[in-house]
């Protein structure tokens, strides 16, 4: 079992550097849609997912990951360490007024939520919760 409070901080320094380049990257935003065709994907959905994919399987490499950009179909939420990441919550708001989008990244232990980050890119704030801590 890991210590909550060193994989709190890890995440918030993580969410600190990805915040960071998400910045640069918003020069040139690349759209395309996956179902349908109110149904975007930007190149920074896939990158920021890809960077959390990477750092969770540098440091976790045991944990599962289910993310909004891959197909999930071998992960189970309810068995062991399982990570949840929507990359770009809100990409139609990034790509069509540049603000009220978001990153959301929870932990869960055998179905059961020990960490959740909400951070908000425009306004550069950081919400989260802790399982014991609250919000």
């Amino acid at each position: 079992m890991y210590v909550i409070q060193d994989i709190d901080h890890r995440i918030e320094t993580w969410i600190v550097h990805i915040a960071k380049k998400v910045d640069v990257m918003l020069q040139d935003v690349a759209v395309e849609t996956k179902k349908h065709d109110l149904d975007l994907v930007t190149n920074i959905d896939k990158e920021v997912q890809a960077d959390f994919t990477q750092l969770i399987k540098a440091n976790y490499p045991e944990h599962q990951i289910m993310g909004e950009e891959k197909s999930n179909g071998e992960v189970d939420m309810y068995r062991g360490y399982a990570w949840a990441i929507d990359p770009i919550d809100g990409t139609t708001n990034l790509v069509k007024q540049g603000k009220d989008y978001c990153l959301i990244v929870s932990l869960f232990y055998d179905g059961e939520p020990l960490l959740a980050y909400t951070y908000e890119f425009y306004q550069q704030k950081l919400y989260k919760a802790v399982q014991g801590q609250g919000v």
